[in-house]
């Protein structure tokens, strides 16, 4: 019972046990799950939790972690910043990005909408943490300014961070 595939996982221990966070697509959710979740089908990321890195992983309760149809965001990622660890991704709509977080107990954080003109110095006011980026236009000049303010930027070929 469950997703029929998770990819992009990453597996780390926080707050005394072990989570999975991985991504999946709206129609790998199974039927099983269907009936239980509290939600429609989505796409996006959620995670698994267990007492032990080698499982058995459950599907974390409550409702999926940050996904929507169609997708905006794909491949979150758990990052350490100077205040605690963060569950960080964004997504750039044209007009400005959309900030995704969670707090130590994977606990949504209220979504932050910056403005393209004030992205720079949001980011530059949190402690550096480690961003992923699609390499899209605009990325690698992004990524630049970011390097500068010391967040560790790591940049996807498009085929590793959009759904097939």
């Amino acid at each position: 019972m469950g997703f029929g595939q998770l990819e992009v996982p990453q597996v780390f221990r926080l707050g005394g046990r072990w989570h999975c966070l991985f991504c999946t697509a709206a129609d790998h959710w199974s039927e099983a799950y269907i009936r239980q979740a509290p939600q429609a089908p989505v796409t996006g990321s959620h995670h698994l939790v267990a007492d032990d890195p080698r499982g058995p992983w459950t599907i974390a309760p409550g409702p999926f972690l940050d996904g929507a149809l169609p997708c905006r965001r794909y491949a979150a990622r758990m990052v350490e910043t100077g205040s605690g660890p963060m569950l960080i991704g964004f997504a750039d709509g044209g007009r400005g990005f959309q900030l995704h977080r969670a707090d130590a107990e994977c606990r949504a954080i209220p979504k932050k909408r910056v403005p393209r003109n004030r992205f720079l110095r949001f980011m530059s006011r949190n402690a550096p943490c480690k961003i992923a980026e699609e390499v899209l236009g605009g990325a690698h000049f992004r990524g630049r300014d970011l390097s500068g303010t010391g967040h560790d930027i790591r940049l996807l070929p498009p085929r590793n961070a959009t759904l097939p």
